[in-house]
């Protein structure tokens, strides 16, 4: 529990004070040169864009950002950062993808004012969705990556690529977890 709480307060003000430190995007772009505008793929049945990116680690970092607003209007970002597990934020049933870990009720609650952005924790694999005591450890993967300070990585990148895409006003971010 403890380590939760401080999930909590510390990776919000870890992202927030990345970025919002005055950088505009071509400034933040500037220090990242390889962030370029990801592929976007649509999810299947979900309000989603899957893509990948390479966070700051190397590592190929899954995430989906919401569809974009009618019109192309530039909203701002929510960030969605989960709880402890390693559930994926979709899991799959029979050839559907169903939500996890409760990003839909931010999205609900958008009300098409800002575009909601999730991130696959690294080891998770998509449809990840543990059952049984054995599965809700991990893959090796997982509990090898899932620290603090790779978690925010994983973040990062994921922000900062989603600031590549159009239709995102890069100068507000929320971080709801």
């Amino acid at each position: 529990m403890r380590v939760a709480s401080m999930t909590f307060v510390v990776l919000p003000a870890l992202l927030l004070s990345v970025l919002s430190s005055g950088c505009s995007a071509p400034t933040l772009e500037a220090a990242n040169p390889r962030t370029v505008a990801p592929q976007l793929v649509p999810l299947r049945g979900q309000p989603y864009l899957q893509f990948k990116v390479r966070d700051d680690l190397g590592r190929e970092v899954l995430a989906y950002v919401s569809e974009p607003a009618p019109g192309g209007k530039a909203l701002p970002l929510a960030v969605y950062v989960q709880g402890s597990g390693c559930g994926s934020q979709f899991a799959r049933e029979g050839e559907r993808w169903v939500p996890r870990n409760g990003h839909m009720g931010l999205l609900e609650a958008s009300e098409g004012r800002f575009r909601v952005l999730i991130v696959e924790k690294p080891g998770v694999h998509p449809g990840d969705d543990p059952k049984t005591p054995e599965e809700s450890a991990g893959r090796q993967e997982f509990r090898l990556e899932h620290t603090l300070e790779r978690w925010t990585e994983a973040l990062l990148g994921a922000v900062r690529a989603a600031g590549t895409l159009p239709g995102i006003d890069r100068s507000r971010l929320l971080v709801v977890g």
